[in-house]
């Protein structure tokens, strides 16, 4: 009986299978290990044909399966590494010219 229960977030204790698509999608694709019954839920709706659900739900799961690669700007912490190995450079990656700030 739990399984079919949203046990957090923003819809805790409503029935998954009563919980939008869009919600279910977000969290499966922010959340690092989705809960089991969750990802049940997204596959059911995938599997109906030519409706919205389903596209929502295919798109949602496609992205557990093949995440995007995010572009990371790097930190000011890879600037100190950077600086301690010897490179020049600021954290943006341009080299600063002499007299400007």
């Amino acid at each position: 009986m739990n399984e079919d229960r949203m046990t957090f977030g923003r819809h805790k204790g409503m029935a998954v299978a009563h919980l939008p698509v869009d919600y279910l999608g977000w969290v499966a694709e922010r959340m690092p290990h989705p809960p089991a019954y969750l990802l049940a839920e997204l596959r059911r709706r995938a599997d109906m044909k030519e409706t919205r659900d389903a596209l929502i739900a295919q798109s949602a799961l496609s992205s557990r399966l093949f995440p995007r690669k995010k572009n990371r700007r790097p930190s000011q912490r890879d600037w100190w590494y950077a600086k301690a190995d010897g490179s020049r450079s600021s954290p943006s990656g341009r080299r600063r010219t002499p007299g400007r700030r």
